[in-house]
């Protein structure tokens, strides 16, 4: 379905007591070219082939969690407000959400997710804006973000099609008509975006999470930036978990200059959480544009 129509060569009709002329081969050759051409160009004209034009959303803002990457999208044609999260490698919808519209959760599954009480669920239809994603199931978990967000969208659409995240004018794009930027190298496994980033001097690698308001570390990460003397500071964060948001005093490695690519930034925070994340307090300084499927992401300032 939505490929371009092949061609099948029928075989070789037996041959009668007479071998065919080469005028009448010739006259054979040139009529299957034409069936072949007639093929294709039907292909063209119903849209085989043809690049998907850009289709762009106002990106949603939350007076807790501003920086988000949070868009409209709707299930079965109820909107809600989802996560844009690279660091996700499954899509999925909060129950609550899910029993608003009439889901009806399966089993319970197993992933390897920090996810809670995650089972799938049928669904005929999951939009963003005119795009259909050609959806027919869904998971479903517990968020405990309340009516602030209704669900997550993960790599495993992400990486369908090309997109871009502009912090600065708050829009969402899928299939950009063009790309943008600087050319930042990255590595796809297991269903998520890597980056190799210079912190003080020290390299490490960061999953690129969209999903994530701050930039972290895991301990390993942690121990070798203040052994190589990273500041550690203490303050005030909001913290959102499955459990809600609270301000909390929490203790951060303080970089004095981060480099990813060609791209400098001075004074980056940095909380020690089990799931490391360069996340939006970082990103949010570019038009971001990402292909997955052609292992191809550009950063770009934006113009003033």
């Amino acid at each position: 379905m939505g490929g371009c129509p092949t061609a099948v060569m029928a075989r070789p009709v037996a041959r009668r007591t007479a071998a065919l002329t080469m005028c009448q081969r010739r006259t054979t050759i040139t009529r299957m070219k034409q069936l072949c051409i007639a093929v294709l160009v039907v292909g063209l004209a119903t849209g085989c082939g043809r690049r998907p034009e850009p289709t762009r959303v106002g990106m949603l803002t939350d007076k807790n969690m501003k920086q988000l990457t949070v868009v409209p999208a709707s299930i079965n044609g109820v909107e809600g407000r989802f996560v844009v999260d690279t660091g996700a490698h499954v899509s999925y919808v909060d129950h609550a959400f899910a029993r608003k519209i009439g889901l009806m959760p399966e089993a319970a599954i197993v992933l390897d997710t920090n996810l809670r009480d995650l089972c799938t669920a049928s669904i005929s239809s999951f939009r963003i804006a005119d795009v259909e994603w050609g959806c027919d199931r869904m998971f479903v978990a517990t968020m405990g973000y309340g009516d602030q967000f209704n669900g997550m969208i993960g790599m495993d659409l992400l990486a369908r099609q090309p997109f871009a995240i502009d912090y600065k004018n708050a829009t969402f794009t899928l299939n950009p008509d063009h790309l943008e930027g600087d050319v930042i190298p990255f590595e796809y496994r297991d269903d998520r975006i890597y980056v190799e980033v210079s912190v003080d001097g020290v390299e490490i690698v960061l999953p690129f999470d969209t999903g994530s308001t701050r930039n972290s570390v895991n301990a390993e990460q942690w121990k070798r930036l203040e052994t190589n003397g990273v500041a550690v500071v203490s303050k005030y964060d909001i913290i959102g978990t499955v459990d809600g948001i609270r301000p909390q005093l929490v203790r951060v490695l303080r970089a004095g200059q981060i480099q990813l690519g060609p791209f400098e930034t001075a004074k980056i925070d940095f909380m020690q959480m089990d799931r490391p994340a360069l996340g939006v307090r970082y990103l949010e300084g570019y038009l971001l544009t990402i292909d997955t499927a052609s292992r191809r992401m550009y950063f770009k300032p934006p113009s003033d």
